[in-house]
């Protein structure tokens, strides 16, 4: 009690203090404690003489009042260093745990500030103060290892990412009692972090504890630790139990971590889940696992599936079923798993309307075989099924037959075919020639695709097409490309800037008189910024197109910052060759501008 009201009595004197000692004269605060030293001080002295003094300084100002109220001051001070202890009590003096052995680096508490404000507080460039303080060694100091493991409680998910994968790993086995400290099995999604990291730090030395989280703990921290019992195969009885349990997720996590056993208890526990309703969760388990019985099983399981169906079986759990067995089977590459999608896409008893969807995800894992044979059925569907995997077998052609007889096979759809076939087929080209080096694609020996494509795409009016195709000796396609421009100038418009720049890659004399029609009489009030594409284009003008450049952005262009990035540009052509033909042999020059375009 008489510690409370000397407190409390500090506090208004340094209130006054900081307002002016002036003002202490019939203080309202002041005057209002005066009763409770008076009562103290009759069974404490000192207290009086506080009580005496407190009414010096809050009586009538007639004579300095700042100095009566530093007398009180002085007086509280004494007292309550007479009141303090400098013993240890009762407790007992341990060591600093993880600290006793560390290297400690003796930072100043200046750099150690932001640092604690960050892992302590709430804000915004929090993440970039501990990123900085990681990369300049600050959290070599042990002062902020208690704090680090504090914030793995940070809503912010960035900050634990840090902490978890550079920070806390960067103390070694000092974290260890911090995080025991720290963790709670009772607790939320930072408790789940502390205790990933104690099993990245101690391994199997705490599979005790892992066990006792899985089964006792809190959501996040059961899921944490079944993710690390999933290490250690003596293990698996737990996890298998973990699968019965009650909660989707936990089961999800226990199918994951039995995932990596690859024993044969944990393949069965898969498969009982992906032949059950719980087929959604085992998905991906299936998926990781390794063990060739478990796929043998599932393939086994898919082909059943197919015959009830067949049979009149169309319900929805029976197609659901059929799907996650091929879900289940993503990426698996063997002659079973071929002959499986194979019976799918070639049974006409099979292709109805309840199963499009499984014959939609068989062809694209068929065209992800790495097979020949799985390849040339994926060709022969370009005219079954109503042309509806077309563009799956046409990617088929593009990688697996000669050039030739892939455009033979397939052009005849870019001419005839519907709007969006052709859309899917353009899109299946454009991924396959840029899987290619766009120069070399079309171009010399070995080439990857036939020459008469660019002619197609030109007849066909496609300019984006053309514009990766393109090559030096193409003048009707350079022509093509030239005539757009001219018809169509829209600096803003990505085909007519690929288009451009097709034409520079082949060295075509006329290109950058072509960039000046299209700046000056297409759309250039509305530019609001400017795309790479557009910039190397700008970039490529010869020498003489400086001032010519300039003068466009001062007159025409409307935004200050487009003007400013168009000044730059023009600024920088006047260290080129004015006439490019004439300063630079060819080759050179095209070497340049692939150079000025990679």
């Amino acid at each position: 009690m008489s510690m409370d009201a000397l407190i409390e009595l500090r506090h208004e004197v340094r209130r006054l203090f900081i307002a002016g000692g002036k003002l202490a004269p019939g203080d309202l605060k002041l005057t209002k404690l005066v009763p409770s030293l008076r009562q103290i001080g009759e069974t404490a002295p000192v207290f009086a003489r506080v009580a005496q003094s407190v009414e010096r300084a809050i009586g009538p100002a007639e004579d300095d009042g700042a100095s009566r109220l530093l007398e009180l001051a002085m007086l509280l001070n004494s007292i309550s260093y007479t009141q303090g202890r400098t013993d240890i009590g009762d407790g007992e003096i341990v060591p600093l745990q993880g600290g006793h052995d560390f290297s400690y680096a003796n930072i100043g508490y200046r750099k150690i500030k932001p640092v604690l404000d960050a892992l302590t507080q709430k804000g915004p460039g929090r993440l970039e103060v501990l990123q900085t303080a990681y990369q300049e060694g600050v959290f070599r100091d042990f002062r902020l290892l208690i704090p680090a493991v504090s914030a793995l409680d940070e809503s912010y998910p960035e900050i634990p990412e840090l902490l978890i994968h550079a920070i806390i790993p960067s103390y070694g086995s000092y974290a260890l009692p911090v995080l025991h400290a720290k963790l709670e099995l009772d607790g939320g999604k930072g408790d789940s972090r502390r205790l990933q990291m104690i099993h990245r730090l101690s391994g199997y030395a705490e599979i005790d504890l892992y066990a006792r989280a899985a089964e006792e703990g809190a959501f996040e921290v059961r899921l944490a630790a079944i993710h690390a019992l999933g290490d250690y195969s003596d293990q698996e009885e737990r996890l298998l139990g973990l699968a019965g349990d009650r909660r989707k997720e936990i089961r999800r996590a226990a199918l994951a971590s039995l995932s990596r056993l690859d024993t044969p208890k944990a393949a069965a526990k898969i498969f009982e889940a992906l032949a059950s309703k719980d087929r959604e969760i085992a998905i991906e388990p299936a998926r990781q696992s390794r063990d060739v019985r478990l796929v043998a099983r599932i393939i086994e399981l898919a082909d059943s599936l197919k015959a009830d169906i067949k049979d009149g079986r169309k319900d929805e759990e029976t197609v659901g079923r059929l799907q996650s067995a091929l879900e289940a089977l993503e990426g698996r590459q063997t002659s079973e798993m071929f002959g499986l999608l194979k019976s799918l896409l070639n049974d006409p008893a099979f292709a109805i309307r309840e199963t499009s969807g499984i014959q939609e995800r068989a062809v694209q894992q068929l065209v992800r075989l790495n097979d020949p044979e799985a390849r040339k059925f994926a060709v022969s569907l370009k005219d079954s099924h109503n042309g509806n995997f077309l563009s799956y077998s046409f990617g088929a052609a593009l990688r697996s037959l000669p050039p030739e007889e892939a455009f033979d096979s397939f052009s005849g759809f870019f001419e005839q075919g519907r709007k969006g076939v052709v859309r899917d087929l353009l899109r299946v080209f454009h991924d396959f020639v840029s899987s290619e080096d766009e120069e070399t694609a079309a171009s010399g020996s070995g080439e990857k695709v036939d020459s008469r494509w660019i002619g197609l795409f030109v007849k066909t009016d496609h300019i984006n097409s053309v514009s990766r195709l393109i090559r030096p000796q193409d003048s009707n396609a350079a022509a093509y490309l030239a005539d757009k421009c001219k018809a169509e100038p829209d600096f803003t418009d990505h085909d007519t800037v690929r288009a451009l720049l097709a034409l520079y890659r082949i060295g075509h004399k006329d290109t950058p008189e072509l960039l000046m029609h299209v700046l000056y009489s297409g759309v250039h009030g509305n530019i609001y910024y400017l795309n790479d594409d557009q910039m190397n284009a700008l970039m490529l003008l010869p020498g003489a197109y400086a001032e010519p450049l300039a003068r466009f952005a001062a007159d025409k262009l409307t935004y200050p910052s487009v003007q400013d990035q168009v000044l730059d540009i023009a600024e920088q052509l006047k260290a080129k060759p004015n006439e490019w033909n004439d300063q630079l042999e060819e080759e050179g020059w095209l070497l340049w501008i692939k150079n000025k375009m990679s």
